[in-house]
Parts: structure tokens; sequence; C-alpha cells
């Protein structure tokens, strides 16, 4: 194995032909091998994975039991932050694509290529193509299913904070 430039946080990765070895702190015995995605898919995993995040805020910026500091759960739980997920995917999902455009999708992607030590060279109309790629169905099932795998979710959850 060939080792990548360390990046500054705690992730390291490791390339060996076409697999990632992700170790999420130095010397821990938690590291998985992962096969390295096409670029449409792994800007598909991010968009995915800024959309969920998204939901998560405006679920809790909407929240009125967070807005009044309501101490018991049900002021939480309509319409807030302790709704269930599908129902926070389909109230807020709209909302959610409306803060992710062409641009901020290429820049959190060249984020993530930097962090895997890769060229961060977009193909040109990648971000304009996964923001049309799905229908709205199919986006809105995949954001419920939380499908991004956990280990490039880990990786984005350093790299895309």
């Amino acid at each position: 194995m060939t080792a990548l430039k360390a990046m500054p946080t705690t992730i390291t990765q490791y390339q060996d032909g076409d697999q990632w070895t992700f170790l999420l702190k130095p010397g821990c015995e938690a590291n998985r091998e992962v096969a390295r995605p096409s670029d449409c898919t792994l800007m598909l995993m991010v968009y995915r994975y800024l959309l969920e995040r998204n939901i998560d805020q405006l679920q809790t910026v909407n929240c009125h039991g967070c807005q009044f500091n309501q101490p018991g759960q049900r002021d939480h739980m309509v319409n807030g932050c302790l709704m269930e997920w599908g129902e926070a995917v389909e109230m807020y999902l709209a909302l959610a694509q409306q803060k992710i455009d062409a641009r901020s999708l290429e820049e959190q992607f060249r984020r993530v290529l930097n962090s895997l030590n890769l060229p961060d060279s977009v193909p040109t109309k990648l971000p304009e193509k996964v923001l049309q790629y799905n229908s709205p169905h199919v986006i809105a099932e995949a954001v419920k299913a939380r499908d991004v795998p956990e280990e490039y979710r880990g990786l984005f959850e350093v790299v895309l904070s």
C-alpha cells in the first residue's frame, strides 16, 4: 500500500489499486477497505449527504419546542427535531434541495477530493447532471433510507462540517 498525504484531521487514507482504507484514528484498528466509486457516484453520495444534513438543520430550525425551549417531547415531535425521519424528508426535501446549487455542490465535492489527495478536477457539467439525475421520488427514497455508506458518511462528517 502506498500512503496518501494525511489530512490535518484524524482521518488517514491509503490507496491500493482501486481500494481505499479509512483509518478513522491513527493506530486504531477500525479501518475498512472500500471500493473507490466513480466521480458521478461519489458526487451523488455528497449530494445525498448534504440533503440529509440540510433536512436535519431544517428540523431543528423549525422546531417549535426548540424555538420556545419547551420541556416536553410532544412539542418537539410535531414538525420538529424529533419527528420521524421519513416525515421530515417529505416535509423539508424541497427546501433542502433549494439550498444546494451546482456551484456549492462542486465546492463540497472538491473538498472531498482534496481530502482523499485526488486531483480536484470536476468533469464538465457533472454537478448539474447530478442535481437533475434522479426524479424527486428516487431522491426522496434514497434520502429516507440514508443510503450514504457508513465509511463515506464518516469522511463527509469530518470534511464537510
